[in-house]
């Protein structure tokens, strides 16, 4: 009888659940004079971007005085998602990202243009997603979501997963361009300045659009 226990107990210790979630993540942007002041020509979007991870603030750091990273800076000035990339990839290999995210919008227009990741996997060890998209033209304003938390304080609905919910996109300048209008010319901000919400003009600290994360399945499963 001894033996028998001791092989039970052995075999409750070692089993580890795993929780993960599926999610369709949809973003639609608003852009319009009345609210924005003026729309420019060629008002667009560059690719959506970003990842899924777990420390918050370790995509783009909104709290940091220090200068953002060259990834952020350069989809914030020409919608360059190269450098991005590349920082997402270190991270994953350093284990504080699990995915690189990346879609484009659709119409490519400014207003009412719509991005959609469809089957996002996410899981109990990353379960914080970071988005950006280049307000284009700017001179390094960005849309972005920061570090938005999948997991839900309610472990009995979903396996622990939040259900549906939407939230309301805003844009900011990324520190690196001193230019205070859409087509403004090139103004280098030297030293790079702390990312910060647009509050003046011309965006006014206006949403610029909305973000729905539609739940669609967890799996709770055990591994030995």
């Amino acid at each position: 009888m001894k033996k028998i226990t001791v092989i039970i107990y052995l075999i409750i210790t070692q089993t580890v659940c795993s929780q993960t979630a599926l999610y369709d993540i949809s973003i639609t942007t608003l852009w319009n004079a009345e609210q924005h002041t003026t729309l420019p020509d060629g008002a667009h979007w560059s690719p959506l971007a970003g990842a899924t991870h777990n420390v918050p603030n370790g995509i783009i750091d909104f709290e940091a005085t220090a200068p953002l990273t060259n990834g952020i800076k350069d989809i914030a000035e020409f919608g360059g998602t190269i450098n991005f990339r590349n920082e997402i990839d270190a991270k994953i290999s350093a284990g504080t990202a699990h995915q690189y995210l990346q879609q484009g919008f659709m119409p490519f227009a400014g207003n009412g243009s719509t991005a959609t990741l469809t089957n996002v996997s996410v899981n109990e060890n990353f379960p914080l997603i970071t988005l950006v998209s280049m307000v284009a033209p700017s001179p390094d304003w960005f849309i972005a979501v920061n570090s938005v938390n999948l997991r839900s304080a309610n472990p009995n609905t979903n396996n622990g997963w939040k259900s549906t919910f939407s939230m309301d996109v805003f844009a900011y300048d990324a520190g690196t361009d001193s230019g205070t209008d859409y087509t403004s010319d090139a103004l280098v901000t030297s030293p790079r300045a702390p990312i910060a919400l647009i509050s003046e003009a011309p965006i006014m600290g206006h949403k610029m659009a909305t973000i729905t994360f539609t739940f669609k399945s967890s799996t709770l499963s055990t591994r030995m």
